[in-house]
């Protein structure tokens, strides 16, 4: 998925005039980690990043193009902007509003748990952005990925539990229809909440 500007809001004076814009914009999560904003305190505790570093292009500070909406931990760690040597190499940041992040990163299961709570890089930029971000490393995120897996798998269990039900009796239940309803609801709820696409592997419950 790339994410789609408007056009300028503005003119502002500050960059965090336009948070509630790029909150809007970025689907209230943050544009890197893709962690959605109500699990990081709101819009008041998301940032205004500058994909190009203010520092270095100043002229660039009121660029609606160039505001970004970010949690703290990734702007912080996206402060290390590639070095020469590092984009002499192609290392830099996957830029989600140009490409789409879908095709740039996959989660994976960590090999010692099992569960999906790693990121792994399609590209070198990928590489690059989540060596930087610390997408691995990270505790806050590696807890709540595992938090979603370990909520899908159970709402699957569930699902699979009452289509067997059903199928093992003569009369199919209205109620049991219900509960399966309310599980795709749930689920699709979850899978919204995933930052990347899963690394796709065999379920039977699928």
């Amino acid at each position: 998925m790339r994410v789609k500007r408007g056009p300028d809001p503005g003119p502002f004076s500050q960059p965090r005039d336009y948070v509630t814009q790029l909150q809007r914009t970025f689907c209230l999560r943050c544009a890197y980690c893709r962690t959605h904003d109500d699990r990081l305190g709101g819009v008041e505790a998301m940032q205004v990043d500058h994909f190009h570093p203010e520092s270095r292009h100043p002229e660039l500070s009121l660029a609606w193009s160039n505001l970004y909406y970010s949690c703290a931990v990734c702007n912080n760690r996206k402060s290390n902007f590639p070095t020469p040597v590092e984009s002499a190499r192609g290392e830099r940041f996957v830029d989600p509003c140009v490409e789409d992040l879908d095709a740039q990163f996959t989660l994976t299961r960590d090999p010692e748990t099992g569960d999906f709570c790693r990121v792994v890089g399609r590209s070198t930029p990928a590489g690059y952005s989540i060596r930087r971000l610390q997408f691995n490393t990270r505790p806050f995120l590696q807890n709540y990925w595992r938090e979603l897996d370990a909520a899908e798998r159970q709402w699957i269990s569930l699902r699979q539990t009452i289509t067997e039900l059903q199928a093992s009796i003569a009369t199919p239940s209205p109620e049991a229809d219900i509960l399966l309803a309310q599980c795709e609801d749930k689920l699709a709820a979850i899978r919204k909440r995933w930052p990347f696409p899963k690394e796709r592997t065999i379920d039977p419950n699928e």
